[in-house]
């Protein structure tokens, strides 16, 4: 009775692009298209599938139907016109929410309470905040000259991926919780950032899929007998995310009993975060760049002091700052890496940003928030990083609602929709020579013909990455100090290569066999 059942739901479930005219490549009973994604990559996978079925390919991460939408009309449909339809991000399995914690970031909360939480952190990014949690990151960026300093004097090559992601894990240990974290030297004098940072490594290869994800994703009609097995062996082995919610919550409560006016870092922010009770959310003003409108807004509000206010919960700070960790130093360290290897192989782009860089130091004394982000070529340099070598991959994705329809096409709701930004940063259709590394095509002349539905590296519209500002910063100013005074060189064991050697989560893309760089004084 039960394997009818079972039969009868699952051939119902892997029929519905089929009944809905959508290709897409054959699922398998079990696992649907997952076995392929892992076997190949989901980046070489995806852009496979869209090679062979077009604008439109339906597929299964496990039993969870996924829907790759290239048509760009759509997309700006999805993400901005008819935003309030499809609000929600897309989920490609159940573990990815197992945990309760999990519920309370920006990521994976929905409807109002998301509307009210994007609201309240987002002035968090605004310029004003950028430029008080600069000096934090100078810090950091000190630190990392310093490393990689030692490195140069062993004329020793290193590993760039790891050590950008220590620098940027740093960076958002000292922004998000004011504390230094003892990362980039590798020393015992915080053990909760390593302790965090080792945690968050543990929890981002979860991504490539333990066999616990395994079966919640390719069986989630057995899901109260995998949360049953997960009960268990949390008894035994303790969960990566419990480990690291036992190390982050003692600072939230600490920081919220000892409030400091003085404190610029985001955590700060969180906890001042509130709003009149009740008071509308304007979704307009949720996209990112809107941060400086967010403010004036709850200044406003504030003036108000006859309404109650609501803020974020403990619990939602916790949530909040775990995924700014997480998310940020992998995304942010692999892309600098990416940077780093580009200006190695590309050594023209290297020696003309290097002037523009010593110019503005020469002129200015320092780098600043200001200056950095008036530096055109490196603007265009990581613009162009960022689209030859993205470092996200299945990151941008949306839910319906309801059933939507487009150009005779139905998009059913609860259907997870991918858009396709990995495959289209490098689509002849909408790039000339798209394997080749060209700044040029982001000088101002040309930054005009470029379409922000195909080059979104942080999304777009409202749901689109609150961090890209606090990213850009780090990146600009971390190549803007070490460029000054040094120089990228391949090692020897890259400098035949044509290509880097990618490999892929469902997320993230990452170089197989690691970045291996040199260091040379200017």
């Amino acid at each position: 009775m039960f394997a009818t059942w079972f039969f009868v739901k699952r051939k119902k479930k892997f029929s519905i692009f089929k009944d809905l005219g959508i290709p897409g490549p054959p699922p398998s009973f079990i696992s649907g298209n997952l076995s392929e994604i892992l076997d190949k990559g989901a980046a070489a996978a995806f852009n496979e599938w869209i090679e062979k079925y077009g604008d439109y390919v339906g597929f299964f991460n496990g039993a969870y139907p996924c829907l790759i939408v290239k048509d760009l009309e759509l997309i700006k449909n999805i993400q901005i016109k008819d935003f309030s339809n499809f609000h929600r991000r897309g989920v490609f399995s159940g573990f990815a929410r197992v945990h309760p914690i999990d519920k309370l970031n920006l990521i994976n909360t929905t409807g109002q309470r998301w509307k009210e939480m994007r609201s309240l952190i987002t002035p968090a990014f605004a310029t004003s905040n950028m430029k008080k949690m600069a000096s934090l990151m100078e810090d950091s960026t000190d630190e990392f000259l310093s490393v990689v300093e030692c490195l140069r004097l062993k004329s020793q090559s290193f590993e760039a991926r790891e050590l950008f992601q220590r620098l940027s894990a740093d960076v958002i240990f000292r922004s998000a919780f004011g504390l230094k974290s003892g990362l980039q030297q590798r020393t015992a004098s915080n053990k909760t950032a390593e302790s965090l940072f080792q945690g968050s490594i543990g929890l981002l290869k979860m991504f490539k899929l333990s066999w616990r994800g395994y079966l919640f994703t390719c069986f989630p009609e057995f899901g109260p007998l995998w949360r049953v097995i997960l009960w268990l062996t949390s008894r035994y082995n303790k969960p990566v995310t419990d480990m690291i919610l036992d190390d982050v919550t003692p600072i939230v409560q600490y920081r919220r009993e000892n409030r400091n006016a003085t404190r610029t870092d985001f955590l700060q922010q969180m906890l001042n975060a509130e709003a009149d009770e009740g008071a509308p959310v304007n979704e307009n003003s949720l996209a990112t760049g809107d941060a400086e409108r967010t403010t004036e807004g709850n200044d406003a509000q504030k003036l108000n002091t006859d309404q109650k206010t609501r803020g974020l919960t403990n619990a939602e700070i916790v949530a909040n700052g775990l995924l700014f960790f997480v998310a940020g130093f992998e995304t942010t360290g692999t892309a600098m890496s990416f940077l780093a290897y580009a200006l190695a192989r590309h050594e023209d782009v290297q020696e003309r940003l290097r002037k523009e860089v010593l110019a503005v130091l020469e002129r200015d004394g320092a780098f600043t928030y200001d200056n950095v982000f008036g530096i055109k070529y490196l603007d265009q340099v990581i613009s162009e990083s960022l689209r030859y070598q993205p470092s996200v991959v299945g990151f941008i994705t949306r839910t319906g609602t309801h059933d939507y329809v487009h150009n005779n096409k139905t998009v059913p709701a609860g259907i997870s929709i991918l858009v396709p930004s990995y495959y289209m940063s490098r689509d002849a259709t909408y790039w000339a020579e798209p394997g080749k590394f060209d700044p040029d095509r982001f000088a101002t002349e040309n930054k005009s013909q470029i379409d922000p539905t195909v080059y979104q590296p942080f999304g777009q519209g409202p749901r689109s990455c609150i961090g890209m500002r606090f990213a850009q910063m780090e990146m600009k100013l971390t190549m803007a100090k070490t460029l000054a005074k040094y120089r990228f060189v391949l090692d020897d064991r890259h400098v035949k290569e044509k290509e880097l050697k990618i490999g892929s989560s469902f997320l993230f893309a990452y170089p197989e066999d690691g970045i291996w760089l040199k260091i040379e004084e200017v």
